[in-house]
């Protein structure tokens, strides 16, 4: 039986191992088992907030304890649940045996009880709680082996204490610790009460035989107290004497499960689950996880997170990613917590351009010239041949931002020629006319000349000047 809210003692928070988990600070510790904050820690900057419970070291030697521990363990391996806690390992460090449970950021019904003090819950809250309790409570009253067998599990301690709610509206039950189940080798002894005797249902604590009904009236017990802020005075009471804005199908329900006799109560959560939803639709009322959550933050705050709460556990560096940058990059940011507004974009142009770089530039330079040699084509109209451009191959290349203003401030057309490789070439001189072609008849082919006799004393024609070879 755990007492969760004994005052810490001063060695409380010192840290130390157990196993592969470094302890953060002891949370609470009761008659049989110590329960801690812990981290589990792995490659690759794996970390994960947990609870660990282990015996007290002055009863880890006594067999009976190491045995109930072990029921417990078997227990939650048969439950997966989402309104159950659940068992993540089991292990032994020194020969105390450990388990190690999901930790739940939020507070426990016992919590939110002394902080509404003697009002009690919000109706809708206390019935969102309590479906919570009921969903997971009939998991593990439903739960078989592998055969097909029901186990038979019992809780035999639903209490405020063990019923928790997550800053993200999750109901958890916890601590299957004195669970009965069918199998376990612990057989309680005749007088042995097991629970807390404020919420035991009857038959539990005279030590009889227990079923399922008997979490239903630890439930009951647990509903009443949440509606009127103080436990029922008796078997059969009634939330709505206490407070009148109780629903009457509300009321009848927790009376139902107050019932002095087993057969009274009704004969699953299930059953129970099923009426408190239908209650919830019937008056309207908000019992969902969004405002469990609502409701959590509004009294207590928004959830501190635990990694900032817990102390360094261990020396070394915590692993980062690597990641690739350039070189202006580089040379800009000199820090990872320096604001991106705050990097010069001076210093990024400053660093060294790359050779594909100066080829942009190089190319952005030449279109600049085409483009700029457009309105000169364009006002030049019929002349043959465009001006000359004379380029000197030592001229710098500091000129060229002056020619880019130039064009910027020249209007050009919307969608500008590509630039021209290769200068037009001359007008053609003018084209002969041709004789006009005969009107009808084929052409007749010209008679050739008749060459005149050759004299030599007289000066040699242009047709013999060609016969003659040097």
């Amino acid at each position: 039986m755990l007492l969760p809210h004994a005052p810490l003692e001063p060695t409380d928070r010192l840290t130390g191992q157990i196993g592969r988990y470094a302890i953060v600070r002891r949370l609470a510790v009761g008659g049989m088992a110590e329960v801690y904050l812990a981290q589990m820690r792995g490659p690759h900057g794996f970390a994960r907030s947990v609870v660990l419970k282990r015996i007290r070291p002055a009863l880890a030697r006594d067999g009976q304890i190491r045995r109930m521990f072990a029921d417990e363990a078997r227990v939650a391996a048969h439950l997966s649940h989402l309104n159950i806690a659940q068992v993540i390992d089991v292990g032994e460090e020194g020969g105390e045996p450990f388990l190690v449970m999901e930790y739940v950021e939020g507070r426990d019904v016992h919590s939110l009880l002394a902080d509404a003090g003697v009002h009690g819950l919000p109706i809708d809250i206390a019935v969102a709680i309590a479906i919570g309790v009921a969903a997971g409570l009939d998991h593990a009253h439903a739960r078989r082996d592998a055969d097909g067998r029901p186990l038979g599990i019992v809780h035999r301690d639903v209490s405020p204490s063990n019923v928790m709610v997550g800053f993200d509206g999750n109901v958890k039950l916890l601590d299957f610790g004195v669970a009965k189940a069918q199998g376990a080798r612990d057989i309680t002894r005749a007088g042995t009460v097991k629970g807390k005797l404020q919420y035991m249902s009857p038959e539990q604590a005279l030590g009889l035989v227990v079923d399922r009904r008997s979490d239903l009236f630890s439930l009951g017990t647990v509903l009443y107290e949440m509606l009127v802020g103080a436990r029922p005075p008796g078997e059969g009471a009634s939330p709505a004497r206490r407070r009148p804005a109780v629903p009457a199908a509300l009321d009848a329900l927790v009376a139902r499960l107050l019932s002095g006799e087993p057969e009274g109560r009704p004969a699953s959560a299930e059953e129970v689950s099923i009426a408190l939803d239908g209650i919830a639709r019937e008056e309207r009322l908000s019992s969902s996880p969004v405002a469990l959550r609502r409701y959590l933050v509004e009294r207590f705050g928004e959830p501190e997170a635990v990694a900032d709460a817990m102390p360094a556990l261990f020396d070394e560096e915590p692993e980062t990613a690597s990641l690739s940058v350039s070189s202006a990059a580089v040379t800009a940011v000199t820090s990872v917590d320096q604001p991106a507004d705050a990097v010069g974009f001076a210093e990024t142009v400053a660093a060294p351009v790359s050779r594909k770089k100066r080829g942009a530039l190089v190319f952005a330079l030449a279109v600049a010239g085409a483009l700029a040699l457009i309105p000169v084509l364009a006002a030049g109209g019929d002349s043959a041949e465009p001006p000359e451009v004379e380029v000197s191959p030592a001229a710098p290349v500091a000129p060229a931002p002056e020619r880019r203003i130039e064009v910027a401030a020249t209007p050009l057309p919307a969608a500008p020629p590509e630039p021209v490789e290769q200068a037009p070439s001359p007008r053609p001189p003018a084209k002969r006319k041709r004789a006009p072609a005969a009107r009808s008849g084929p052409a007749p082919e010209p008679e050739a000349a008749p060459e005149p006799a050759w004299d030599p004393d007289e000066p040699l024609l242009r047709s013999q000047k060609r016969r003659i070879r040097p």
